[in-house]
């Protein structure tokens, strides 16, 4: 298992993960119509684009196949969080995680925040976030219950 920078050859494999992980791992936690309008926020690769520009976009992958991707901003944002439906529970997630602080650590960021849905919530709980509050935030006019987190690094 590797982690590296992302590159904007990877958009279209990131792009799919993210869909295919939506559409098979979200489906406890958000109703069909939440998941379609959710998943087609990857119908447009210039959003990718445009938010590589502001934030460090990293894969993880096994030999070719990717496993998972995240995403930091120099303030500690973590936009993307995502690991492939085929690869759940099998340390993916554990190596982003750690990757994404030992970044933080080196940036000298002392605060991670994210927004996270309710079926990552667990996964980001395991790893120190606290909830700062629970939110609607809306795709497509479409609303969705997720949570603000953040982790000091201390």
């Amino acid at each position: 298992m590797e982690i590296r920078q992302a590159t904007p050859s990877d958009h279209k494999n990131m792009l799919a993960l993210f869909v295919k992980t939506v559409r098979l791992v979200n489906t406890k936690d958000y109703s069909p119509r939440q998941i379609e309008k959710w998943a087609s926020t990857a119908n447009d690769l210039s959003v990718l684009k445009k938010l590589s520009k502001d934030h460090d976009f990293y894969v993880c992958e096994n030999e070719d196949e990717l496993m998972g991707f995240c995403s930091i901003n120099d303030n500690g944002f973590i936009h993307s969080f995502f690991v492939s439906s085929s690869f759940q529970r099998k340390g993916v997630g554990s190596s982003m995680m750690k990757f994404i602080v030992e970044s933080a650590l080196f940036s000298k960021i002392e605060n991670l925040e994210a927004e996270v849905s309710i079926t990552a919530k667990p996964f980001f709980e395991k790893y120190g976030f606290v909830v700062v509050t629970p939110q609607i935030v809306s795709i497509n006019d479409v609303p969705f219950r997720n949570f603000k987190m953040k982790y000091s690094i201390k």
